[in-house]
This record gives structure tokens, C-alpha cells and sequence, in this order.
């Protein structure tokens, strides 16, 4: 298993990558909530990936759900786009 830096965690063939900003409720006092996502498709910056852990805040997705995150680049992680179902993965 390889960190990079604080954001990526590449394990054999799997790549887990910290995303940002799924959505939370008003009152929680977060901007957002980051979790790790197995990457699916595309790159480190932009794709879709499995949830691979328990939100605490987010009520929007759950562990196991597949995500579509972007907007990263060389100095910020990926943000949370939308959850995706089985049709847009095709």
C-alpha cells in the first residue's frame, strides 16, 4: 500500500481518493464532508468511484454508492459532482 500525500492511497490494482465536499446538513457547522472514494473511471481528478466509507454527516449518499467527483487539480483533491446510478455508468 502507497500514500500520496494526505489524498491517495494506491493498493495493488485499487486507487482510493479523498474527495471533498459531499453535502451536509445547514446546521452541522461543516462546509462540507470528505470521504474516501475507490476509483472507478477516469483520473485522480476527475471520474467516478465507489463510496468506501460510512458518511456521518452526508445523508445524500451511502457507503457501497457510486459517485461522480471533479474539478480537482494539482493543488486541491477532487470535489463531490453528484451520485451516479447504474445507466450513467454505461
Amino acid at each position: 500500500m502507497k500514500h500520496v500525500g494526505n489524498w491517495k492511497i494506491v493498493d495493488g490494482d485499487a486507487v482510493f481518493l479523498k474527495v471533498i465536499d459531499f453535502p451536509v446538513p445547514e446546521d452541522s457547522g461543516l462546509g462540507g464532508e470528505s470521504m474516501w472514494v475507490r476509483q472507478l473511471t477516469g483520473t485522480d481528478l476527475e471520474g467516478t468511484g465507489e463510496l468506501n466509507n460510512e458518511p456521518y454527516f452526508c445523508t445524500e449518499v451511502r457507503l457501497g454508492d457510486v459517485i461522480k467527483y471533479g474539478g480537482g487539480t494539482d493543488e486541491t483533491k477532487p470535489r463531490y459532482v453528484k451520485k451516479v446510478n447504474d445507466a450513467q455508468l454505461v
